[in-house]
């Protein structure tokens, strides 16, 4: 969930909460501003009018008060378990080896088959559910051609990476957070990469990767591709 996302469902969620808890603890109220309302604003005869007027109308008004409640107290649930399955954990690795040696090339955190054997200083940020990745490392430039061949240079980002969220990690660049802009990325001098390739045998995965060849600095989302 982004920023964005989630700041628009809570919205929405103290919404609900609060038309519910209104309308539960003071119908009367909201009785006599609708009364208001409807015999100032109306050009038309109401024919709810006189309903509107009654004790039915009252209990109408905290019915859907309980409604309004349950469903405010449903997007809430919701967005706890959101935050809850975006769990995250960061690991780091001074090389390869020692990556390979804690597992993380084995469960697919640390892609050896693309970083070259000269990446060092490599920084993992991953979540679970759903399944994201950040990375960051360091790596010889005389091995550029190595990490570049199996990866396509792009102008525009494919719609599963044009808009990335933070991992809350000091080495990620502010440049790669939020709507991304390639031409502003490339003037804080890294180049976009990408790479597509089965994340298992029903989804995609795609990797974007953010390059400064002539400093061996390298960084790395990946998530799966919608």
């Amino acid at each position: 969930m982004t920023y964005a996302q989630l700041i628009v469902t809570v919205v929405v969620c103290c919404f609900l909460l609060a038309i519910g808890l209104f309308s539960l603890a003071w119908p009367e109220r909201l009785q006599r501003y609708a009364l208001k309302r409807c015999t100032r604003y109306y050009f038309w005869a109401n024919p709810f009018l006189d309903w509107m007027k009654t004790r039915s109308y009252l209990t109408y008004l905290r019915v859907m008060g309980g409604v309004f409640l349950l469903a405010g107290a449903f997007v809430l649930l919701l967005i706890i378990s959101v935050l809850a399955g975006e769990r995250q954990e960061s690991w780091s690795y001074s090389n390869l080896s020692e990556a390979n040696k804690a597992g993380a090339i084995t469960r697919g955190w640390v892609p050896d088959d693309i970083l070259p054997a000269s990446s060092r200083n490599i920084r993992v940020v991953g979540e679970l559910s759903p399944s994201k990745e950040w990375c960051a490392f360091e790596f010889s430039p005389a091995d550029t051609e190595i990490l570049t061949k199996n990866l396509k240079s792009v102008e525009s980002l494919p719609f599963s990476v044009r808009q990335l969220r933070s991992p809350s990690a000091s080495w990620w660049p502010e440049v790669l957070t939020g709507v991304l802009d390639v031409g502003k990325i490339e003037k804080s001098g890294l180049r976009i990469y990408v790479v597509e390739r089965p994340a298992n045998s029903v989804n995609m995965g795609i990797y974007l990767f953010a390059l400064d060849c002539s400093k061996g600095r390298g960084f790395f989302y990946w998530t799966y591709k919608s």
